[in-house]
């Protein structure tokens, strides 16, 4: 809980109407009181956003996934990182450090259309040849 508390107020957010007034609630109730959400449940909770349209919601947990907060093991966050990015370059996009912590990455996501590991500025050339 404390992971989705990084990326969304969960108290702002509805509950699921059966008694219970808000996603932490939920969340109390399916994953620590009954255990009877499966794991991958944020992904389909339309709440979270994480399966729409827009990739910057499902970018921007990816990111967190990989942040220095949640995740200090260097080599697990680089694996994961290249995992994260073998899927997502598929489609366009990509995470990419934009600062650092302590010497650890932090991740942003977005639009990468020169292919995985080759984020570069745009070159402008002359056409006036």
């Amino acid at each position: 809980m404390r992971f989705l508390e990084r990326l969304y107020d969960l108290d702002a957010l509805d509950g699921d109407g059966f008694q219970r007034l808000t996603a932490r609630d939920d969340i109390i109730q399916h994953c620590l009181n009954n255990d009877d959400w499966l794991p991958e449940w944020v992904f389909t909770d339309a709440r979270f956003n994480l399966s729409s349209y827009s990739p910057q919601p499902l970018l921007n947990f990816l990111a967190e996934m990989l942040h220095p907060v949640v995740r200090r093991d260097p080599a697990e966050v680089q694996r994961l990182a290249e995992k994260f990015n073998d899927i997502l370059t598929v489609d366009g996009f990509e995470l990419y450090p934009i600062e650092y912590i302590s010497g650890l990455p932090i991740y942003a996501g977005g639009p990468n259309p020169l292919g995985r590991g080759r984020r570069q500025p745009t070159i402008m050339t002359c056409a006036c040849q």
